[in-house]
């Protein structure tokens, strides 16, 4: 089951719902949410609390990261694009794409780039059987940076 979070006591209760038995994944409705909060739902900063929130509900549930609600834009490429790499900076995995035309640029956003999948193999390959790792790239990286490493590369497997 996917839940939509696209109120206020939706957002507001983003963990409850996530955590109800057979829900996988969250959706965040930024459409509706922006219409009964008299926001605009393409204005990133108004709505950066709730898509938050989304993402906090779903990860102390134990889901998967949540998608990200629709970029209503669809001729400028331009918008969906820096909606995705917005939500992405937030912690979505994915958008909803109401257009074929969205699909392409919204999947290039969400998928790792060569260079973070380089990134991620070098800390995995450096990590000690005990978890620990000395540096990578000048940076010292502990269990919490290689299991991010570790997910990375999972989505660029996939």
């Amino acid at each position: 089951m996917i839940a939509v979070l696209e109120t206020a006591a939706g957002v507001l209760n983003a963990q409850t719902i996530c955590a109800v038995p057979g829900v996988i994944r969250a959706v965040f409705g930024n459409a509706d949410l922006g219409r009964e909060l008299g926001l605009d739902p393409a204005n990133r900063t108004s709505l950066v609390h709730a898509r938050a929130q989304a993402v906090l509900g779903s990860s102390s549930a134990g889901i998967v990261p949540p998608l990200d609600g629709a970029t209503l834009a669809l001729t400028d490429l331009d918008v969906p694009t820096a909606d995705a790499a917005h939500a992405a900076e937030l912690g979505f995995t994915g958008k909803v794409c109401l257009h074929p035309r969205q699909i392409e640029v919204v999947n290039t956003v969400f998928s790792p780039s060569p260079r973070d999948v380089e990134w991620a193999r070098k800390v995995v390959a450096a990590a000690n059987s005990n978890g620990s790792i000395k540096a990578v790239d000048n940076q010292i990286v502990g269990k919490p940076i290689i299991e991010r490493a570790k997910r990375l590369l999972a989505r660029a497997d996939r």
